[in-house]
């Protein structure tokens, strides 16, 4: 787990960097968030659950370090540009994808039985399915663990980067919508997730 740690820690890295903090700053950060986020995956997690806590875990990790060297608005915005970089990587790929002839269809397909594999209940998601057809996958996700881990790891106020990350990830497809007005992770009562082809 070590090395695709430090792989995934590249762009924090990267972040640290241009906002002027120094080598020996940058390392130690690196060093803190790497143990914070080994004691926090001490912790007895289910199987179906560990991809979405090693995510959690690792930006609160992230944040606990920065914490202990910048204040806490620039921790949060270092944590959160740090996130959206990658999730920018997959909005990209995911608009080029969709704008292929016929694509635009089985992402709409893809993404159902993605979501049934990843965000399911074994993973601790819940969700009302409301559409699903060839050119709209509309859902409420009524029960979230990434609510759940950033409680425990003491930072609820993050779980918005993540909510947010999705906005970077599907938020600029040109021909498929993505229209979301409300998450757990923000107060409200369900992720109102809808997909619709254009």
């Amino acid at each position: 787990m070590a090395n695709s740690i430090d792989k995934k820690l590249n762009t924090f890295a990267f972040i640290l960097r241009e906002n002027g903090l120094s080598k020996e700053q940058s390392q130690s950060l690196l060093q803190q968030t790497k143990a914070y986020f080994f004691d926090y995956m001490k912790e007895d997690i289910p199987t179906g659950e560990r991809m979405h806590a090693e995510s959690v875990y690792l930006m609160a990790a992230e944040y606990k370090a920065l914490l202990s060297q910048v204040e806490q608005e620039k921790a949060f915005q270092f944590v959160a540009d740090s996130m959206y970089i990658s999730c920018d990587k997959v909005g990209k790929s995911l608009n080029g994808f969709t704008r292929i002839p016929g694509m635009k269809y089985i992402f709409i397909k893809l993404f159902e039985k993605m979501t049934d594999k990843m965000f399911g209940e074994e993973a601790d998601f819940r969700k009302e399915i409301h559409a699903c057809n060839a050119k709209e996958f509309s859902f409420n996700m009524t029960r979230c663990p990434y609510v759940k881990y950033f409680a425990k790891a003491g930072f609820p106020e993050l779980c918005a980067i993540s909510c947010m990350g999705d906005e970077h990830c599907f938020g600029n497809m040109k021909k498929v919508s993505f229209e979301r007005t409300k998450t757990l992770g923000m107060g409200g009562d369900c992720c109102d997730f809808s997909f619709k082809v254009k």
